[in-house]
């Protein structure tokens, strides 16, 4: 658990090792960002994750420069808008995410040209940050985050003024795309109107 000084709440780390998924399903490493907006520059962590051995690491960590933001080095799903899609690498998928307004249930879906292949159905609500196919196209990476509310004096406060701070507790989900089976990753907890973004999705080539 990390708090900052003079702050009213305190964040929580991710365990380092968690659950493993086959390297066949979700090879290589997801590069993710949990930040927070602040003046001056935004907070930030970035975590590494590598599903095959169960590994969650922060590798950075800090502020960034005013007005500096880090641009994700390949296309993801941008779900800021009411809808995002993204083709898998191999073309024959394609996921998509939609918003259907305050409250109500991100729908995340996999489809194949010809049939529905995967519909997300996390337990409780989860909103979604962004997605993205791993390079071999067996899988999908969903980053995502649960709301809770806060008790402590800033957020009574700011209760009372009508803007109440939403708690998130971040994860990253490993979508298996021929089973269905989900993996989630527990990245950080508490975070204060937190947002996140992934980064990259890297795999080695074997040595020659």
């Amino acid at each position: 658990m990390v708090c900052a000084m003079g702050a009213t709440t305190c964040t929580s780390e991710a365990p380092q090792y968690q659950a493993k998924v086959d390297s066949r399903i979700a090879p290589g490493t997801v590069l993710v960002e949990v930040f927070v907006s602040r003046n001056g520059g935004d907070a930030f962590w970035q975590y590494r994750s590598t599903p095959s051995i169960g590994e969650v690491r922060v590798v950075r960590s800090g502020r960034h420069q005013r007005n500096v933001w880090t641009v994700p080095r390949f296309s993801t799903g941008d779900v800021r808008t009411e809808r995002a899609e993204a083709r898998s690498p191999n073309g024959r998928l394609v996921a998509t995410c939609e918003y259907p307004g305050y409250g109500e249930q991100t729908k995340v879906e996999i489809q194949s040209e010809v049939r529905s292949m995967f519909h997300w159905q996390p337990k409780g609500w989860r909103g979604v940050d962004g997605f993205a196919w791993a390079p071999t196209s067996t899988s999908l990476a969903l980053l995502n985050h649960s709301v809770e509310s806060g008790y402590g004096p800033f957020d009574l406060l700011w209760s009372y003024a009508g803007h109440p701070p939403s708690h998130r507790t971040f994860y990253l989900t490993i979508i298996d795309v021929n089973s269905q089976q989900t993996t989630d990753y527990f990245l950080r907890g508490n975070v204060v109107a937190g947002e996140g973004k992934i980064l990259d999705w890297t795999v080695e080539e074997p040595a020659k």
